[in-house]
């Protein structure tokens, strides 16, 4: 998005194994963001999609707004995560 703010995101199923996800994101966030000097990370998630709001929380997301009809006519919770 800019110099020290970008976008994190996951195209996942509700079927898919979240403890795959994890780990996986888990394992290059923090080294990521610090190699890019980032001080923002963002991701949205569908309001009704629980399991993928649990992921962006135990990855030390915060929920910070509601974007109204951000997917089609879908609202999704703005998450962000302040490094």
């Amino acid at each position: 998005m800019n110099l020290t703010t970008a976008w994190c995101w996951v195209d996942m199923l509700s079927h898919e194994d979240i403890r795959t996800s994890y780990r996986l994101i888990k394992e290059w966030i923090d080294d990521f963001a610090a190699a890019h000097e980032l001080k923002r990370l963002q991701a949205y998630v569908e309001c009704d999609f629980e399991e993928a709001i649990r992921l962006v929380k135990h990855l030390g997301f915060e929920k910070e707004s509601i974007m109204k009809n951000f997917m089609n006519d879908k609202d999704a919770y703005m998450f962000v995560r302040i490094l």
